[in-house]
C-alpha cells in the first residue's frame, strides 16, 4: 500500500476510485464503505484511494486535547492497508484546507489531485468551507466531467447507526462489549514499550509502558486487556490508562502488568485491547494503600479471565 499526504501527491497519473471521510474508529460502516471502493476500483480497473484527515476537522476547530481519538495516525493507515487499499491520503486539516469551497476542494484535492473517475462517500459526509459540500453537491459538480459519483447509507447493528460519535460514547461508558460490535474488533490502542520510573516493580507489580505519542484515548482508568505482540503472542494484563495521581503524574500514560510475564521489552510494537473496566483513577493517601489495590486489580484481573475462557 502507498502513502501520500496532500498536497505532495506521488505520480497519480492512474485514474482512481476515492472514498474520502474522517474514518476515526474505522468502524463496520468505514470498513464497508472502503470494501466496496476497493470492489468497483478492480472491477474497473483503477487504483483504490482512501482519503482521510490528519487532524480531524472537529480537532482543528476545537482543539487537539478537546477531541477524544479512537483510532490515531499510525493505527488509521495499518487499518486502511488491512483493507486492501491501494493508497492512503492524509490531507494536513490546515487553515487554508477549512477555507476552501466546497468546489476547490473537488477540483484541488479530488480530481486534479487524485485523478478521481469514481467517488464513493457516506451519506452523512460534509466537505468544503462551513460545510457546504454534500453528495448532491458532489454529484452535480462531477456530472458533465464524466465522473460517477454514488453514496452508502450508514450500517446498522442492534438498530442503532453505526458512528464514530456513538462509539466514542460507548467507550466514555466502558461499553467495550457494544464498542465490538460496532468495530468489528476489540477497542485497542497501539505503541511502543518505554522504560518507566520502575515504580510498578518496587510495588511487587513490574509494568510494561506504552507511550502514547499525539494520542489522546477516550478511556481512562482500570481496565482487564490483553496485550498482543509483534511474534503473535499474547498475553493478559490489567492497565492504567491515565495520570497516575497517587504519585502525582503530569502526562497520561499506559501501564500494564502483564500476569506470569517476566521478559524485557523495551522498544517493541504492542497492541493492548480493551475488554473490561475495573475502576476509576483514584488518588490514594499513600504507596501501601496503591498496593493494596492494586493487589484487588490483579486479582479482579484473573477472576475476569477465568471467567472468559471457561466460557470457550
Amino acid at each position: 500500500m502507498k502513502f501520500i499526504r496532500y498536497p505532495q501527491f506521488c505520480d497519480l497519473n492512474k485514474p482512481s476510485a476515492v472514498t474520502i471521510g474522517n474514518f476515526d474508529g474505522i468502524h463496520l460502516g468505514h470498513q464497508y464503505l472502503i470494501r466496496q471502493i476497493v470492489k468497483r476500483a478492480k472491477k474497473d480497473g483503477l487504483q483504490s484511494i482512501v482519503v482521510t484527515m490528519s487532524p480531524l476537522a472537529s480537532q482543528y476547530f476545537a482543539g487537539k486535547d478537546n477531541v477524544k481519538i479512537i483510532t490515531p495516525f499510525k493505527q488509521k493507515f495499518k487499518l486502511f492497508k488491512d483493507l486492501k487499499a491501494n493508497v492512503g491520503c492524509f490531507l494536513n486539516f490546515n487553515d487554508k484546507l477549512a477555507h476552501l469551497e466546497a468546489e476547490e476542494f473537488i477540483q484541488d484535492v479530488l480530481i486534479d489531485g487524485l485523478n478521481a473517475q469514481y467517488i464513493l462517500i457516506g451519506d452523512d459526509f460534509r466537505f468544503g468551507k462551513k460545510r457546504k459540500g454534500d453528495f448532491q453537491l458532489l454529484k452535480s459538480y462531477c456530472e458533465d466531467k464524466n465522473i460517477v459519483v454514488d453514496n452508502i447509507s450508514s450500517v446498522k447493528v442492534v438498530g442503532q447507526r453505526v458512528s464514530s460519535s456513538l462509539v466514542r460514547e460507548k467507550l466514555k461508558q466502558s461499553d467495550f462489549v457494544s464498542v465490538k460490535e460496532f468495530l468489528g474488533r476489540d477497542y485497542s490502542i497501539i505503541g511502543k514499550v518505554s522504560k518507566g520510573q520502575q515504580l510498578g516493580r518496587e510495588l511487587g507489580y513490574p509494568t510494561i509502558n506504552i507511550k502514547l505519542t499525539n494520542q489522546s484515548p477516550p478511556v481512562e482508568g482500570i481496565f482487564c486487556v490483553s496485550v498482543k505482540f509483534d511474534n503473535g503472542s499474547l498475553h493478559y494484563g490489567a492497565a492504567s490508562l491515565g495520570y497516575r495521581p497517587t504519585v502525582n503524574g503530569t502526562g497520561k500514560i499506559l501501564e500494564v502488568h502483564l500476569l506470569d510475564f517476566d521478559k524485557q521489552v523495551y522498544g517493541e510494537i504492542v497492541e493492548v485491547l480493551f475488554h473490561h473496566k475495573l475502576r476509576n483513577e483514584v488518588k490514594f493517601g499513600s504507596l501501601e494503600e496503591l498496593k493494596q489495590n492494586i493487589d484487588e486489580d490483579v486479582r479482579q484481573t484473573r477472576l475476569f479471565f477465568q471467567k472468559q475462557i471457561s466460557k470457550f
